[in-house]
């Protein structure tokens, strides 16, 4: 353990903090698919939050805004995890190690709850609002793009220095502001897929510390690495 992680009282604690923090954001993002539900998705805060980003749109900005909706997320997480998976050490390496539990978790919760909860997009209520990507055929709730780029993110903040999980925060809300400006979502849809990312990340952490998955972590890492731990 000590190879990976600095002391069994920081081991401890940080389980504990992920613990407590995927209750909190799971506590919260039920709250908000609850609201969703009972005032269905064109309620009035978020139908102005949606018009405000489409209203406020930017002519040079789009193609960099269409750019971050499309590739932000399978183009950007899956190479950089690769990278840090391959030639990072230490915690760098281990992160990539939680960030793909957390992905494999965002995607199962992201479709099954689509599938569940049926939220239409903004653009079946609103059929004159002009997109700037082709229109998804699946539904809004919660934001698969959000969720994705959330559980990315959230997963570093327990392992890489601050200035990095910051960037890749960043990264994760622009793709999710991105997803609203170019017309396919609901504001409070990329809100729950960040809640949700967040809790998911915070669930991998605590599932990649646990002694069969650490046991797990160091035969992959022996095996498929450029890098050694």
């Amino acid at each position: 353990m000590e190879s990976i992680f600095i002391g069994s009282v920081r081991y401890q604690q940080r389980r504990g903090t992920a613990l407590l923090a995927f209750l909190a954001g799971a506590a919260i993002f039920a709250a908000l698919t609850l609201a969703v539900k009972v005032l269905g998705p064109a309620f009035s805060a978020n139908v102005e939050a949606y018009f405000f980003v489409i209203d406020h749109r930017y002519l040079p900005l789009n193609p960099v805004m269409v750019a971050f909706a499309v590739y932000g997320r399978e183009y950007f997480w899956i190479p950089l995890v690769a990278l840090m998976w391959l030639f990072g050490k230490g915690n760098v390496k281990f992160s990539a190690y939680v960030m793909v539990i957390a992905f494999v978790l965002s995607i199962i919760a992201g479709e099954a709850l689509k599938s569940i909860l049926e939220v239409p997009r903004p653009f079946a209520y609103y059929p004159y609002v002009t997109t700037l990507i082709p229109r998804p055929v699946d539904f809004s709730y919660p934001s698969g793009h959000a969720l994705i780029t959330f559980a990315g993110a959230s997963s570093s903040y327990l392992y890489l220095r601050r200035r990095y999980s910051a960037l890749l925060t960043a990264e994760a809300v622009i793709v999710s502001y991105a997803r609203v400006y170019v017309g396919v979502h609901w504001p409070f849809d990329v809100i729950g897929g960040a809640v949700l990312g967040f809790a998911l990340a915070m669930a991998a952490s605590y599932v990649a510390e646990e002694d069969h998955f650490l046991k797990l972590y160091r035969f992959l890492a022996a095996r498929i690495s450029v890098v050694k731990p």
